[in-house]
């Protein structure tokens, strides 16, 4: 899937108050690899994971 956002954080958890891991920008490709609520974990294109809000997808 497609990042949406201009810039969007990705968190070490599914809430806004986890610590954010790195910053993924508008078009970054990556892949859903699970869903907590509204959160989606995701893995980027250079293996890194995090969790996103879904609807910057």
């Amino acid at each position: 899937m497609v990042i949406t956002a201009n810039s969007l954080d990705a968190h070490a958890g599914p809430a806004a108050g986890s610590s954010m891991e790195f910053t993924l920008g508008a078009g970054n490709m990556v892949d859903a690899t699970a869903r907590a609520g509204d959160w989606m974990q995701i893995r980027g294109d250079q293996g890194r994971v995090g969790w996103i809000d879904a609807e910057h997808t």
